[in-house]
């Protein structure tokens, strides 16, 4: 097994915070933009780590668990979709305030389409 590769993107994972930190990071920002969302965001989360393959794994540095290895960008990338999806408005905030200014063409299109 060869650690601190992506499950979904491939990459090597360099800032190691696992999903479940960014969750909750995301959803305490949520709470305080949309509150109504977050159950539909624990869902939504919850459909996205459910998806992920545990064939690299890496230690948190928050938390300092070993997790499945996800790079952040895929992280947000999931998270920030699903965000424009709903509420377009709220996924800018979300990619300004999250710094995700490397996040791909087709996330950005569905944000400013």
């Amino acid at each position: 097994m060869v650690d601190k590769i992506c499950v979904v993107c491939n990459e090597s994972v360099y800032a190691t915070i696992c999903a479940l930190c960014l969750t909750d990071r995301t959803e305490a920002w949520l709470e305080g933009k949309k509150l109504s969302m977050t159950r539909e965001f624990r869902q939504q989360v919850r459909l996205f780590l459910d998806s992920l393959k545990k064939r690299s794994t890496m230690r948190c540095s928050m938390c300092r668990t070993e997790t499945i290895a996800t790079c952040h960008m895929c992280y947000l990338e999931n998270i920030g979709g699903w965000l424009a999806r709903k509420d377009k408005g709220l996924a800018v905030d979300f990619v300004k305030g999250f710094n995700t200014g490397l996040i791909s063409n087709s996330f950005k299109e569905e944000i400013y389409a």
